[in-house]
């Protein structure tokens, strides 16, 4: 990633999707210190766009960031490298943050969440209803939004 994402990133905009795909390039690759050279720089991205948010007043405690994964690894050092058929690539992770969102922390042992939920949180910050765009998409991931909020 260059810094033309970050500069796009911070550009006037209702919904932005950023795709942090150099780690997963990297885990192909088996070189695990380019790995985690690409999770450094993900996280350091994620934090300057987040102080941007925050020192900005369009922005500040009007923005929900959603982060995830498109897919899983591999768990084990013969297979972190794949995703696919190994044992481990089906979890992935969501982490939600923002106004709207409780602050529960880490959420674990809960209700199981589904990648195909992830759309229909995002259109429920939106003030949508996903049902009108997709009604068989799964549905807004409860834990993430306000009671009033929910879909």
């Amino acid at each position: 990633m260059c810094a033309s994402t970050l500069a796009a990133a911070m550009e006037k905009r209702n919904v932005l999707l950023v795709a942090l795909d150099e780690t997963d390039d990297w885990a192909h690759g088996d070189r695990y210190d380019r790995f985690l050279e690409g999770m450094m720089f993900a996280d350091s991205f994620l934090a300057e766009l987040w102080d941007f948010l925050q020192s900005s007043t369009q922005y500040r405690d009007k923005t929900t960031l959603i982060l995830t994964t498109d897919h899983g690894r591999g768990n084990t050092p013969e297979d972190w490298t794949d995703h696919g058929d190994v044992p481990g690539a089906e979890d992935i992770w969501i982490a939600v943050i923002g106004p709207d969102t409780p602050d529960v922390g880490e959420v674990s042992n809960s209700e199981i969440v589904y990648q195909n939920q992830t759309a229909a949180t995002l259109l429920s910050f939106l003030g949508l209803d996903y049902r009108e765009f997709n009604p068989n998409a799964g549905a807004p991931i409860s834990v993430v939004l306000n009671p009033t909020d929910r879909r």
